[in-house]
């Protein structure tokens, strides 16, 4: 489980394994008191580098990007303006797996994005 300080979740207290498991309300549980999305499963370490395999749960009063870990374990702070281009080939990817795309244009919904400020210029 993962939190983020500038998210304000609060961490869950510590669950033991075989109550979570035979519990079906857990994963809610869990969801609300998790502030990233896992959509590593199946990527391999022979994998590119670009692929996202955790990224912020969207959630309004972010206002200027999210960061994503990618599948060489480094954290990249995104802007708004490029989170298409990052999660490219991410989708190319779970397209090619017959896995769901990160719907991008959801996330930037979600956090009302047309708000955010732009992302600064490139020198």
């Amino acid at each position: 489980m993962l939190a983020a300080k500038r998210a304000g979740s609060e961490p869950l207290d510590p669950v033991d394994p075989d109550q979570a498991k035979n519990n079906p309300t857990f994963p809610k549980t869990l969801a609300q008191h998790t502030d990233f999305v896992y959509i590593g499963k199946g990527v391999g370490n022979d994998s590119d580098s670009s692929i996202v395999i955790l990224y912020e749960r969207p959630r309004p009063g972010i206002r200027d990007g999210m960061n994503l870990a990618y599948e060489d374990g480094h954290v990249e702070f995104t802007r708004w303006s490029q989170l298409p281009e990052a999660f490219k080939a991410t989708n190319d990817y779970r397209q090619a797996h017959n896995l769901p795309p990160v719907d991008v244009n959801a996330i930037l919904k979600a956090v009302n994005a047309p708000n955010a400020a732009p992302a600064p210029a490139a020198p």
